[in-house]
């Protein structure tokens, strides 16, 4: 369970990590239009390819963690106090991921 714990908190910071990146290529889209002298395209560019392949990478990493949890629930039943607080965890990491994916949609268009 530790694992699951470790991996978890891991997931936790990429995602935070993804949302600052995010973040980055807000200010940069909205920086665009005004200077014909510093154009950030490269850097948008850079940045869009980054946030892709990190959301591709995290919706793994919740994916395996759901399967875990699913397993860990099976064998420890229903009831079981830490399954669902796994639950609950995976469920909030999976609200984050949606809300910077949704967010990141939103940027690009």
């Amino acid at each position: 369970l530790s694992d699951f714990h470790s991996a978890a908190s891991n997931i936790s910071h990429e995602i935070y990590n993804t949302s600052q990146k995010l973040a980055q290529l807000t200010r940069l889209v909205q920086q665009r239009g005004k200077s014909l002298f510093n154009d950030p395209a490269n850097e948008i560019s850079a940045l869009v390819h980054g946030i892709s392949e990190d959301i591709r990478v995290l919706n793994g990493k919740l994916e395996s963690a759901q399967t875990y949890v699913n397993q860990k629930k099976s064998q420890l039943g229903d009831k079981s106090q830490v399954a669902d607080h796994s639950v609950q965890v995976v469920g909030e990491l999976k609200s984050s991921l949606i809300s910077a994916t949704k967010s990141f949609k939103d940027v690009v268009k």
